[in-house]
């Protein structure tokens, strides 16, 4: 087993989640749907993974840290940033809006629509679908697409969807991504989102304000959802 980790490029799952910026869940999939092998080391408890098989799976090749040098115009932004794309969900009922409250915040952002990484032969719309599932157990088809940008907080590339719900209750379903989902008035978006770095992204604003606005909402400005909720009318 020395010899066979010395000559292989392997290293522990949550490096290689941390590295290529992956959820753990996401290279599992990988993983199991591409039949990789997965090691152990003695009095190790952690899963190691060859990163010579995984990255070729990716479609994108990471950036080296430290790479912050403006998108060329046209590019594709998510192989650019060396990440691959997120799909940002935006689900509006009842003039309220689905949020999820992250445990890891990325690029310091705590609550958001349910959102996760495009999977390599995935679309966006896709992976859109599949993230809302897996995290708070609806199922959605998307409406539209709101646009794309790089986002200046954590510098990834993320698709914006507004999307509705087919059937389903939401329900916290990912406990080991978020703690708590609620429905939100606008005002409490916003406030949320009051010292979000780059601010909302507008085509989102636009869309929440059309969808969101001129409700009467209780003073708390949200309804929570717990893990065994039925469904809301809220």
């Amino acid at each position: 087993m020395r010899l066979c980790f010395a000559l292989m490029n392997v290293a522990p799952l949550d490096e290689l989640a941390k590295e290529l910026s992956l959820s753990r869940a996401t290279i599992y999939r990988l993983v199991r749907r591409h039949g990789l092998s997965t090691y152990k080391r003695a009095g190790d408890r952690r899963t190691w993974i060859d990163r010579d098989q995984l990255v070729p799976l990716l479609g994108f090749q990471p950036r080296p840290s430290g790479d912050d040098r403006p998108l060329p115009a046209g590019h594709d932004a998510g192989r650019a940033t060396g990440q691959p794309s997120v799909a940002a969900c935006y689900i509006v009922r009842n003039r309220r809006l689905l949020m999820v409250r992250r445990l890891k915040r990325d690029g310091g952002l705590e609550w958001a629509g349910p959102s996760g990484q495009i999977e390599p032969g995935e679309s966006p719309e896709q992976a859109a679908v599949r993230e809302v599932r897996e995290e708070v157990g609806l199922t959605v088809a998307v409406e539209r697409r709101l646009g794309d940008r790089v986002h200046p907080a954590p510098g990834r590339h993320l698709i914006y969807f507004a999307c509705r719900i087919v059937s389903g209750a939401p329900a916290l379903v990912a406990e080991q991504e978020i703690s708590a989902i609620e429905w939100c008035d606008l005002a409490t978006v916003k406030e949320r989102w009051a010292n979000l770095e780059g601010g909302i992204y507008p085509p989102v604003l636009a869309y929440l304000e059309e969808t969101m606005s001129d409700v009467s909402t209780p003073a708390s400005g949200f309804e929570a959802i717990t893990s065994s909720s039925s469904e809301l009318s809220g």
